[in-house]
């Protein structure tokens, strides 16, 4: 996968078990990013083109902070067998120390299951994993193919396999459960 930088200066590309960041007027090799362990499927910038998230096959999902080059967080999914294939990714702006202070990550895997990934960015608050409840109709062989939070963080869209946009509130109930908002039939395949 290839992902623009929101500000259109930089793009990032999955190869392999890597994530390479290439700069966008001249083409050249920026950064490399290694941590994964198997092969990185989807990369996502957050908002301010300062942090960057990726998750792939092995299930893993990292949070890279662009400004130091480092892996901010790591959330591995050591007993989930099924690659996840879509990722969205909310973050607070840099440099500000008011509530609430948490990077919150969606990501779709080809079993269907939505996760949560979030954690703290001031405490340093290590990882939190949970599996997200659908309180929807979906098809059992219908899986979410992509997501995107809204900037003000309070919708979740994905889109499925079966062509469905829906809409959820965000964030999640302290039971995991979604708020589903609305439903779209928009398209005859994925979308």
């Amino acid at each position: 996968e290839v992902r623009y930088a929101h500000g259109g200066h930089q793009f990032a590309c999955a190869a392999g078990v890597m994530i390479i960041i290439y700069s966008a007027i001249s083409f050249a090799s920026l950064y490399t990013l290694s941590g994964h362990l198997l092969p990185a499927s989807c990369v996502v910038w957050a908002a301010d083109d300062l942090s960057l998230f990726s998750t792939g096959s092995g299930g893993t999902v990292c949070a890279w902070d662009l400004v130091d080059m480092l892996r901010i967080e790591e959330a591995s999914q050591l007993n989930h067998a099924s690659p996840n294939q879509a990722l969205a990714a909310s973050l607070p702006r840099r440099g500000t120390n008011t509530p609430p202070n948490v990077a919150f990550v969606v990501v779709a895997s080809t079993d269907g299951t939505l996760r949560a990934v979030s954690w703290d960015t001031v405490t340093g608050e290590g990882a939190r994993t949970r599996d997200l409840q659908m309180i929807m109709d979906i098809p059992p062989s219908s899986m979410f193919t992509a997501l995107a939070i809204s900037s003000s963080a309070k919708y979740l869209f994905g889109g499925t396999s079966a062509g469905t946009i829906c809409v959820f509130a965000c964030p999640v109930t302290s039971s995991g459960d979604w708020e589903h908002l609305a439903e779209f039939s928009l398209h005859s395949s994925d979308v």
